[in-house]
């Protein structure tokens, strides 16, 4: 019988990169690498999109009501991988391929337009809810 020391994969979920600008509240949006490597809350299905910013990104714990609040060059957690929670941007039904709006909200990708995926729904949600998400990152041409 055989003994294996270790995974043999990489098992991290996710990774922290400092904020390229001010956020008010970064929690659960989509999230890609500028430039310069740093997390910009993603502006459309036309870039890949790494992951999506953890709920328990930014500030939070305080009583100011600045939760989620993250400034240029702050640590920002990424889930890049498995499931997590993003923020809706339109209604979403199970079982939607996710993209991201101009705020880094997630909405149902539209077919005839294509663009990069970030997930799959695993359930409903209404415009501004939690959806959890499995993250599935591609790109996806046009219908």
């Amino acid at each position: 019988m055989a003994t294996y020391m270790g995974t043999g994969v990489s098992d991290t979920q996710t990774i922290t990169l400092k904020a390229a600008a001010d956020v008010t509240d970064i929690r659960g949006l989509a999230i890609v690498v500028d430039s310069a490597g740093k997390a910009a809350v993603a502006a459309a299905a036309a870039a890949p999109i790494v992951g999506i910013a953890l709920l328990c990104s930014g500030a939070s714990n305080t009583l100011d009501g600045k939760d989620g609040a993250i400034k240029a060059g702050e640590d920002v957690d990424i889930l890049i991988k498995d499931c997590g929670y993003a923020i809706a941007g339109a209604a979403i039904i199970t079982g939607a391929e996710l993209t991201a709006t101009t705020d880094g909200k997630v909405f149902p990708l539209d077919a005839a337009t294509g663009g990069y995926v970030v997930g799959t729904a695993l359930e409903s949600a209404n415009a501004g809810e939690r959806v959890f998400v499995q993250i599935t990152k591609y790109f996806k041409p046009k219908a």
